[in-house]
């Protein structure tokens, strides 16, 4: 463009030499220049706007790149959806056939993709031809979205029941349906269940009732309408209490509220009420279930009209059965009693409960626990069974029996079933002689003790080997002989048979057996009167007892406990006195002028010392006066003895507790003047393990214990406590806890007995629950003594 300007400007230069006009040349090229800058500027505008086009267009260009590849990253992302949903996904065609598929219809019918792709909707299911696929095709084009149940079969032939929810869809100008199918074969499964259940509750031969929280009945099956007379349709439009005449709407609710607690089945027993007015027994089965939100009770009741009468039929039976004169006794295989009759029981002197648990053995002399088997096996195989046989009462004796026994098969459990008649008479008739000569030897001669028969004029009548042997003399030598001569104190022996024969008996009666050799044997004699069959007293039958052990043993318990005494009173007398001395001087040397402030607390101390031993020699005489009788308990108030207490322990020098105390006024408990120890000993106890100053917390209430009114004291302390392993044996005499402090070992014993002579308890506790480290506390209990107010 340069080089034209230049071109053009010699011209010009040419033209105005040739002219010779050379301003006007110049304005000429002026005019040009200016020209050509307009020019210039209009291209450049014209530049910079086909550049900014060309940016929009690059703009415009971008964002599409970036709506493509959000577009592909979201088909990606459906892809994998698909693929890994869990239900199939089918892409239908027109024609029937499969544009695509995820995974999920490839892992169910066994078919890869590529196969299913070759394949139509009639190939995998056999309940769709083409001609029904077209209907199906326009179903979905006309309603935009269909549902339906059918089937598809697998690679394996295996049909599996499906839900199909196909939606019609327009992509690129062509049509598609894109279903989604779910396997249903557990839905389907658990539809057939409830159908069965249904059917099952619909057919079921007890009343099955389901009722909400209000009482109204919300299902009925055939049963109840049956039962009652009603319709299904009445009866959902009545209450419970409109069948049951025992249930109002507020026992209603109190069953409601149990059975929704517990959330177990209860059972009990009520009525129904039929249509007709009929009103007769059921058992009902209630349980409480939860449905959604909704609660019911479900009821299973039973007619147990038949089982009522049935149970009549049998307590009238058993009635019979209890009142026969003759035994009756059920036995289970292994020879314990299952049943007896009131006959049974007094027959043998037991009570019913008594006899159901023993065996046969224990009650019949010829049966034994190893010969059972073989009378077991005998009768079962023969099926009956009737025997003489000996039976034992629970006073020993034995009376001869006539048994009637059968084999019983009840419902699986077998049974000897046995009717028992006492013979004594009729054997007493036949050979009452013999019989009683055996019986009567037998149990004498059994005997380690020696027994002797005396008839009325005291004449020894029988004897067995242990009289031989305590008497020196054979049994020929004593029969016929007079009872009483062989006594160190014969009168008191004919004392003692005569009082047999007029009370009936005598129990433990002294007496002393002298021998040929002149040997005396302690004994002690239990008699009692026999009789003949007509009841007439024929003789007393005597039992002794050789004591000369206890004898020996009550004259050293007699010779320890006069040692006891003499050491007692040695201790309660010259003990006492020299503490007395003791005490004397140190309260001489108290009132010396010349002795310090430390010195005369020492001195206090040490008098509190042998005050203390003194107390002690006291309430251990007052103890064995106690537990001998002699110390009577009367009213005493409590709460004032353990306030005197605890005033003169904070009184005491040296003493650097601090006491905190809820004490009522007045406590009246039955007790001695020992309580002042008892409570002294605990409240001592709490100091002396406390540490250098602990703390006592005293505390009182009333409670009751088995409907007993108690006044309760609690001592805690903020020492050491006491260790679990401790607790069980802290009142134990001469039983100390793991502490430093020194003691007996008594105090804690002689609380606990003296508690328990106040008929009250006594117990160790932690302080704080569960860490004995934290302090101990000990709880005394005293039984309280009633007011007159109270009605006691």
């Amino acid at each position: 463009m340069r080089a034209k300007i230049v071109n053009r400007k010699k011209a010009g230069d040419k033209r105005n030499a040739a002219a010779g006009d050379r301003g006007a040349l110049i304005k000429a090229l002026e005019e040009r220049n200016v020209s050509l800058e307009k020019e210039l500027q209009a291209r450049q505008e014209e530049f910079c706007a086909m550049v900014d086009e060309l940016r929009l267009k690059n703009d415009a260009l971008e964002q599409r790149v970036r709506e493509l590849k959000q577009i592909r990253e979201t088909l990606e992302l459906t892809r994998f959806s698909m693929d890994h949903a869990s239900d199939s996904i089918f892409w239908l065609k027109p024609d029937g056939g499969f544009h695509d598929v995820n995974e999920a219809p490839c892992k169910l019918l066994g078919y890869s993709r590529e196969e299913l792709l070759q394949m139509s909707v009639w190939d995998i299911d056999p309940d769709i031809d083409s001609k029904q696929f077209k209907e199906l095709w326009k179903d979905t084009t006309r309603h935009g979205s269909i549902t339906f149940e059918t089937r598809t079969r697998a690679k394996d032939g295996t049909i599996y029941p499906v839900e199909v929810t196909g939606n019609r869809l327009v992509f690129g100008g062509r049509e598609y349906v894109f279903a989604f199918v779910k396997n249903i074969t557990e839905r389907k499964q658990a539809e057939e269940e409830m159908i069965f259940t249904r059917f099952a509750l619909e057919k079921f031969g007890d009343s099955a009732i389901w009722i909400d929280s209000g009482g109204r009945l919300i299902y009925v099956n055939e049963a109840t309408c049956r039962s009652v007379g009603y319709t299904k349709d009445e009866l959902l439009s009545m209450h419970i209490w409109d069948l049951d005449p025992d249930y109002t709407r507020e026992k209603f609710s109190d069953l409601w509220e149990r059975t929704k607690r517990d959330r177990r089945q209860l059972k009990f027993e009520t009525r129904h009420v039929a249509r007709d007015g009929r009103v007769f027994p059921v058992e009902v089965t209630s349980s409480y279930i939860r449905y959604g939100d909704r609660e019911y009770m479900i009821t299973f009741d039973r007619d147990i009209t038949e089982r009522k009468r049935a149970e009549e039929s049998l307590q009238l039976m058993q009635h019979v059965i209890d009142h026969v004169q003759d035994w009756a006794s059920l036995v289970s295989p292994d020879g314990r009693f299952c049943y007896v009759n009131d006959a049974h029981c007094q027959a043998l002197g037991y009570t019913r409960e008594e006899l159901l648990a023993l065996h046969i053995w224990d009650v019949d002399v010829h049966v034994t626990e190893d010969r059972w088997p073989l009378i077991w096996s005998d009768l079962k195989e023969k099926g009956f069974l009737k025997v003489e046989d000996l039976h034992r009462a629970r006073d020993g004796r034995t009376f001869p029996t006539e048994i009637y026994v059968s084999y019983l098969n009840f419902h699986g459990s077998e049974y000897m079933c046995g009717f028992v008649r006492d013979i004594t008479g009729r054997k007493q008739a036949e050979e009452a002689v013999k019989l009683a000569s055996a019986y009567n030897r037998s149990l004498i001669e059994a005997s380690m003790d020696p027994l002797v028969t005396i008839s009325p004029e005291g004449v020894i009548m029988d004897v067995n080997k242990a009289t031989e042997k305590v008497t020196g003399c054979s049994r020929k030598e004593l029969i016929g002989t007079d009872f009483s001569c062989y006594f160190t104190e014969p009168e008191k022996a004919k004392e003692g048979y005569r009082e047999a024969f007029t009370a009936g008996s005598v129990r433990d009666y002294p007496l002393e057996i002298r021998d040929r050799n002149g040997h005396v044997t302690p004994v002690i004699y239990n008699a009692s009167v026999y009789r003949d069959e007509t009841g007439k007293v024929i003789g007393v039958f005597a039992a002794a007892r050789d004591i000369t052990a206890r004898r020996q043993a009550e004259q050293e318990l007699k010779q320890a406990k006069a040692e006891a005494e003499l050491y007692l009173d040695l201790m309660g007398h010259d003990i006492r006195n020299m503490n007395q001395i003791g005490m004397g001087f140190l309260e001489i040397a108290m009132g010396s002028q010349d002795i310090s402030k430390n010195d005369k607390e020492m001195l206090m101390m040490a008098l509190g010392s042998l005050e203390k031993s003194t107390r002690l020699i006291e309430n251990v005489r007052k103890l064995q006066k106690a537990r001998s009788g002699e110390l009577k308990r009367y009213e005493i108030d409590a709460c004032q003895t353990i306030t005197r207490v605890l005033a003169h322990f904070s009184s005491m020098p040296g003493i650097r507790a601090s006491f905190n105390y809820e004490i009522s006024p007045t406590c009246m408990v039955m007790a001695n003047d020992l309580l002042y120890e008892v409570f002294e000993n605990i409240v001592g106890n709490a100091i002396k393990h406390g540490g250098p100053e602990p703390v006592i917390d005293v505390r009182f209430d009333m409670v009751t214990v088995d409907g007993r009114r108690y006044n309760r004291f609690s001592v805690e302390d903020n020492g050491p406590g006491i260790p679990d392993a401790m607790k069980s044996r802290i009142f134990n005499r001469l039983q100390r806890g793991d502490t430093k402090a020194k003691g007996m070992g008594l105090g804690l014993y002689l609380v606990k007995s003296l508690i328990d002579s106040y008929g009250g308890s006594v117990r160790v506790e932690d302080r704080v629950a569960g860490d004995h480290t934290k302090g101990a506390r000990f709880v005394v209990m005293l039984p309280a003594v009633q007011s007159p107010e109270s009605g006691a």
